[in-house]
């Protein structure tokens, strides 16, 4: 058996000075975990691969991080390595719990950063009844890539004329 396949261990082990290891239970086919790690500074502790969304995982965290010491109010940062939603899913919980800042490769950024506006843009320029705006918004996310790398097919324009009613 795989070492992802197996149940989660409730145990969190140190696997190098200052870095733990934490198994968060998942229900997936022919996985049992996802390891998410703990790196602690004097600021508090960064979690990498923060598990599934919902109350189940967010719980199985909180009670690895209170084994060692810790409680999600310490959390500063969350990383996600990639876009599998049992790696990124518990991030936005955190951000809502701690404030913690997220970290991910910039394919993926926008999905943590919705309301983040371009270096190009101002504010006082988004009418959301303006025709112009709107095009430009459509523009902008039919432009940038997919977190997992790949390019965006812009659908056709009856199509989006369809969303806009």
């Amino acid at each position: 058996m795989k070492q992802e396949q197996e149940t989660a261990s409730e145990e969190v082990t140190e696997v190098a000075p200052g870095v733990l290891r934490a198994q968060l239970p998942i229900n997936l086919p022919g996985l049992g975990h996802v390891n998410c790690y703990i790196l602690e500074d004097d600021r508090g502790i960064a979690v990498i691969d923060p598990g599934l969304p919902g109350n189940d995982s967010w719980r199985a965290l909180t009670e690895r991080l209170r084994s060692i010491g810790y409680k999600p109010e310490d959390i500063h940062t969350a990383i996600v390595t990639h876009s599998h939603f049992d790696h990124f899913g518990g991030a936005e919980k955190i951000r809502e719990v701690s404030n913690a800042d997220i970290l991910t490769h910039e394919y993926f950024r926008n999905a943590f950063n919705k309301q983040e506006l371009l270096e190009s843009e101002d504010s006082n320029d988004l009418d959301p009844n303006s025709e112009e705006a709107q095009e430009r918004v459509i523009e902008r996310i039919f432009s940038e890539r997919l977190p997992w790398g790949s390019e965006r097919t812009m659908p056709p324009r009856k199509e989006i004329e369809r969303f806009k009613q």
